[in-house]
C-alpha cells in the first residue's frame, strides 16, 4: 500500500520537473548575461542547458545554485571564467574535462564584428586583409 501511496507523489514531481529546469535555465541565462554583458536574447535555451546540466552534476553545484539565486552578487572566480568561456569560446572545462561545444557560435565572433569563424566563407574575397574600420560586417 505504501508503494502506491508514492506513486501519485511521484507523478507530481516528474511534472513539476519542467517548468523548474526551464526556470533553472531562465535564471542561467540571466547569470551568463550578466557575466559576459550580451542580452538574453543572445543565449540559446538548448546551450544554456547543456552547461548548465555539466555545472549541476560537477563540483560547481552549490555555488551555482547560490549564483542563480543572486546573479547580481559577487561570483565565485572559477565559476565566472568557466561560464565565459563556454559562451565566448565554445569550450567546456569542468573538474579537469575539457571539450568543445560549439566554435561558429561563440560570442567572440559578435565581439570581433570584423572577424569570421575560419570555417565560415568569407562576404566577399580577401575580407581579412582589410583594416577592422573598412570590413563588411
Amino acid at each position: 500500500m505504501a508503494l502506491v501511496a508514492a506513486v501519485p507523489a511521484l507523478t507530481i514531481s516528474e511534472s513539476a520537473l519542467p517548468s523548474q529546469q526551464a526556470a533553472n535555465i531562465e535564471k542561467f541565462i540571466e547569470l551568463s548575461s550578466h557575466l559576459t554583458g550580451f542580452a538574453t536574447a543572445e543565449f540559446e535555451p538548448t546551450r544554456a542547458n547543456t552547461l548548465l546540466g555539466l555545472l549541476m552534476n560537477s563540483n560547481f553545484q552549490v555555488r551555482l545554485i547560490s549564483a542563480l539565486d543572486a546573479p547580481s552578487s559577487e561570483i565565485d572566480n572559477e565559476l565566472t571564467e568557466i561560464i565565459v568561456t563556454f559562451w565566448y569560446a565554445g569550450i567546456i572545462a569542468i573538474d579537469g574535462d575539457v571539450s568543445v561545444d560549439t566554435y561558429i557560435d561563440g560570442l567572440i565572433w559578435k565581439t570581433a564584428w570584423f572577424a569570421t569563424p575560419k570555417t565560415i566563407c568569407s562576404p566577399f574575397p580577401n575580407d581579412w586583409s582589410l583594416p577592422p574600420s573598412e570590413a563588411v560586417s
